[in-house]
């Protein structure tokens, strides 16, 4: 074998030995969570038009102020505010809210996403089905 063939095998077998060293010192290292990914909201209604829908969720930083944004077909919807008072985290980063599914006006029968962003950084996301009668 002439030399430069050697050169190249000893190059890559020290590219080999490295990227092996960091394959494994990177596989060791801990995954650090999101943010948000503590948090999670679920709701609980018939899916009627107009009828009550029980927002609650966890995981969310106290006092954290939470936007609640339901996609209908594309369509983003804020719902669970009262009378202009925005949905707040407890002390203990829990929510739950009451809110109403919207008028058949704007309802798509369906599953739809319910998104739940926080102020703080805080995430969450479930499905919400939707009936028309």
């Amino acid at each position: 074998m002439n030399n430069r063939f050697r050169t190249s095998y000893r190059y890559a077998g020290i590219l080999i030995v490295l990227g092996l060293f960091l394959f494994s010192a990177c596989s060791t290292m801990p995954v650090k969570e999101s943010a948000g990914s503590a948090a999670q909201i679920s709701v609980t209604g018939t899916g009627l038009p107009k009828a009550d829908m029980l927002i609650t969720g966890s995981g969310f930083k106290p006092g954290e102020t939470i936007e609640l944004e339901l996609n209908i077909n594309g369509l983003p919807m804020l719902i669970g505010e009262q009378a202009n008072k925005p949905v707040v985290a407890s002390d203990k980063g829990t929510l739950q809210r009451k809110s109403a599914y919207p008028d058949k006006a704007v309802l798509v029968p369906g599953t739809w996403d319910l998104y739940a962003n926080g102020n703080k950084g805080s995430k969450a996301q479930c499905k919400v089905p939707m009936k028309l009668k």
